[in-house]
Formats: C-alpha cells, sequence, structure tokens
C-alpha cells in the first residue's frame, strides 16, 4: 500500500520490493543527491486512484477513468538503477484488463521530476480508441513495433515534469529514437514480463 502526501492519491496492491541503496553525507539534501543502487518493484491486484497522470493517459485514449473506484490493474513491475540520486527504468511494465504500458525513462527524487516515455497499449472499445486518433491526429506506432501482419493499435506517450502534476501528451514518431524502438518491442513481445502469471501467484 503507497499513499501520497495528498491524500486522494494512492496506490493498493500486494507490494514486493528488493534492493541495495547507498548514501553519504550529513544533510538529507547530501543523502539525496548521493544515492546508488538497484530497485526491483512489483505490485499486483491492486488500484490506482487520484494520479492525474493515470487519468490522463486514459483520456488520451478516449477512455474515462472512474475518480471514485480508481484504475484496478493486475501488474505494475520495474527494476530500476539509482545514480545520483536519479531512479531510471528501461523495463516498466503495466498490465490491467484496460491497457498495457511499457516504459522507459527517469524519476529524479531530489528535484521530484519525471522523464518518461511509455508505449500504451489499449486492450479493450479499441474502435473507440482509434476513432479518437483519427480524429485528435494522434499517432499510432503498432505497425512500426510489431509490422504489418502483426499490427496493433500503440500509442507513445510522454511524461516529464513535477512528479505531482506532469504533463502527459502523445508523441509522434519521427521524434524517437530507433533504440526506444527496440526497447518497445521487447517489452510487448514477452508477455510473461507484461502478463500476471495467475499459476504461480496462486501457488504462493
Amino acid at each position: 500500500f503507497v499513499r501520497s502526501e495528498k491524500d486522494k492519491r494512492r496506490v493498493t496492491g500486494e507490494t514486493s520490493l528488493w534492493g541495495t541503496v547507498t548514501a553519504e553525507g550529513s544533510r538529507w539534501e547530501e543523502l539525496k543527491q548521493s544515492l546508488g543502487g538497484k530497485l526491483k518493484l512489483a505490485l499486483k491486484d491492486g488500484k490506482i486512484r487520484g494520479f492525474t497522470v493515470v487519468a490522463n493517459i486514459l483520456r488520451i485514449l478516449n477512455l474515462t477513468p472512474d475518480p471514485v473506484k480508481g484504475v484496478p490493474y493486475d501488474s505494475l513491475r520495474a527494476s530500476f538503477e539509482l545514480k545520483q540520486g536519479v531512479l531510471e527504468t528501461q523495463n516498466l511494465t503495466f498490465v490491467s484488463d484496460t491497457i498495457k504500458i511499457g516504459g522507459v525513462g527517469t524519476i529524479d527524487l531530489g528535484r521530484k521530476e519525471v522523464d518518461m516515455l511509455l508505449a500504451v497499449q489499449p486492450l479493450r472499445t479499441v474502435d473507440k480508441v482509434i476513432n479518437a486518433m483519427k480524429l485528435s491526429r494522434i499517432p499510432v506506432l503498432g505497425r512500426l513495433l510489431f509490422g504489418k501482419e502483426r499490427s496493433v493499435l500503440v500509442v507513445a506517450i510522454k511524461v516529464e515534469g513535477p512528479l505531482d502534476e506532469p504533463e502527459v501528451a502523445p508523441v509522434a514518431e519521427e521524434s524517437l529514437g530507433r533504440g526506444i524502438f527496440g526497447i518497445f518491442r521487447r517489452l510487448f513481445e514477452l508477455p510473461g514480463e507484461l502478463a500476471p502469471d495467475r499459476k504461480s501467484s496462486a501457488s504462493k
């Protein structure tokens, strides 16, 4: 269970966190800037409520989040490298019955800023989403990620700015590097990494 400073924003679910963290300094600011280590985070079977970044991603896809119930999810996972107070991930994944997300980027703990690039795949009401994409001229990355025969609807979204209220906006393919496409392709072609393993969960 994770709760933000603002009481209305919270993340619930079964949470596991592994890793090592080191820091040097005598003051809190020095400690934050020197933070280093490696972390692995895994959450499952929970809800995200009150975070505008999630609501804005759904709105871009013409999906409407429930402000009271929040967004249920199956799994949220990421591995982080922590250097000088900055968390970096190349394999953030989020899976719900509505959307699947693969993400890369950084979270600056000292400055409380986020800079993430997400590949978002809607899993339901696809026709509704496609119509919204056409009307808004939002670029779709599906063919670039998987080729014509395995084309799926995938939208690139940039999340950047203060952690409390980052900007959330779709990104055109021209502004993405080739390395990003390789990461997104790997994330979306590994269902075992993205989807929760219900058999193994039940056996634990």
